[in-house]
């Protein structure tokens, strides 16, 4: 028992010691000081070795301008009053408008589902394995949806057939 007691306590003691050293999440301030890199060159011939006095600080606040003055911090700004949130409406090239709207034309209604039909036409002309099932599987959700009420096999070919238009 008293082998096990101190097996335990020696155990307990080795893990909170190698918490030491300022390592921990309390210890958010970062060091003070900055650190001084030395570069080292080699002459070209090999005869010799010589280090440059040339260093480089790596402290932030001492980084430095053209003209060898300190560069200001960077800062902060203040909250600004917006006018008008910009617009979240996403943009689509003629190609995507003219599949979209062939969409429409036949019966389908892909407001809000504009990126799902838009993907689903992509693989159609990529011919990824299996895009047919990708294509009326989007067609089952559009009946679901009730954003067509044109059967499955006609849903999935007017996709089918407006992506090739359009992409192919």
């Amino acid at each position: 028992m008293k082998k096990l007691t101190l097996v335990a306590l020696c155990a307990g003691a080795l893990t909170l010691s190698a918490c030491g050293g300022g390592a921990t999440v309390e210890d958010s301030t970062a060091p003070t000081t900055g650190s001084t890199i030395t570069s080292l060159s080699k002459d070209t011939a090999g005869a010799k070795t010589s280090t440059t006095d040339s260093t480089e600080t790596t402290d932030p606040g001492k980084h430095q301008n053209a003209n060898n003055r300190p560069a200001p911090a960077p800062r902060d700004q203040g909250a600004r009053e917006v006018s008008e949130a910009p617009s979240a409406a996403p943009v689509y090239s003629d190609t995507d408008r003219a599949l979209l709207e062939r969409l429409q034309k036949d019966g389908v209604k892909t407001d809000g589902v504009e990126d799902q039909i838009l993907g689903t036409a992509n693989t159609v002309c990529h011919e990824e394995e299996d895009y047919r099932t990708t294509v009326r599987a989007v067609a089952g959700q559009l009946i679901e949806q009730n954003r067509t009420d044109l059967p499955l096999d006609r849903a999935a070919a007017v996709i089918e057939t407006a992506a090739r238009e359009a992409y192919c």
